[in-house]
């Protein structure tokens, strides 16, 4: 008979299937879109090999590429003069895109703001003062590529909105959107 487990993380469902060949299926969506699919094998050959054979992964596929670490790189490069201080309230973030359209077509969103980035990555996928390319293609919030600079003045989150777009274009990120 088969089964179904699901689970709700933030805007991401994990579904897991127990299929007619005798195996469990898993499907990462992430609002009703399903970005990844990885079938683990019968339960049996996942015991015997101490559960090291073919190993359930629901990692961003993307978290890999050569452009997501010169990514990475190029924004811990950068430094924020008013982070912390009193008056700074506003923080940058950044959004990983995605283009199903597209299999390999990822890229990066770059935004300031006063409210919480997750709220704000919320009112993007709303449609309220959305991004077109956030609302149709935003996966993720990337906090760890910016949380050494929030929260900051908003002079200087305008400043580093721009900074950390153009240092994402001259690392080769191959998209890139927002940052004005």
């Amino acid at each position: 008979m088969p089964r179904a487990v699901t689970r709700e993380i933030f805007h991401k469902t994990i579904v897991r299937r127990w299929t007619v060949g005798r195996s469990w299926s898993s499907s990462l969506f992430v609002y009703g879109r399903c970005l990844q699919w990885v079938d683990t094998g019968p339960p049996r050959a996942l015991a015997a090999s101490g559960g090291k054979r073919r190993r359930l992964r629901l990692s961003w596929r993307v978290s890999h590429a050569e452009w997501m670490r010169k990514a990475e790189r190029a924004a811990l490069s950068l430094r924020a003069a008013t982070t912390g201080k009193p008056g700074a309230g506003h923080s940058v973030y950044v959004i990983l895109l995605h283009d199903p359209r597209f299999g390999e077509r990822w890229g990066l969103y770059v935004g300031q703001t006063s409210r919480d980035p997750d709220w704000r990555f919320d009112q993007h996928k709303a449609g309220y003062k959305a991004s077109a390319a956030v609302k149709r293609f935003g996966v993720r919030l990337l906090p760890e590529l910016v949380e050494h600079l929030n929260p900051l003045s908003r002079r200087e989150s305008l400043v580093l909105e721009a900074a950390l777009a153009k240092v994402f274009r001259d690392s080769g990120v191959p998209w890139v959107e927002g940052g004005h």
